[in-house]
């Protein structure tokens, strides 16, 4: 099931850093998936090693 929305703009998922209102701007929302809900250019967690990869 549908868990999220996804703004859409000219049919792509729309940017990280997209500004959040845009004026004029042919969007769309549509519901996602967390699967599915993709955000382009957003900053990826930063996971720590695990106690056993470390010497």
């Amino acid at each position: 099931p549908a868990s999220r929305t996804q703004r859409l703009v000219n049919g792509e998922p729309a940017p990280y850093d997209a500004p959040v209102i845009l004026v004029g701007a042919d969007e769309v929302y549509e519901a996602r998936c967390r699967r599915c809900h993709q955000v382009p250019g957003a900053p990826q967690p930063h996971l720590s090693p695990e106690k056993s990869d470390v010497l």
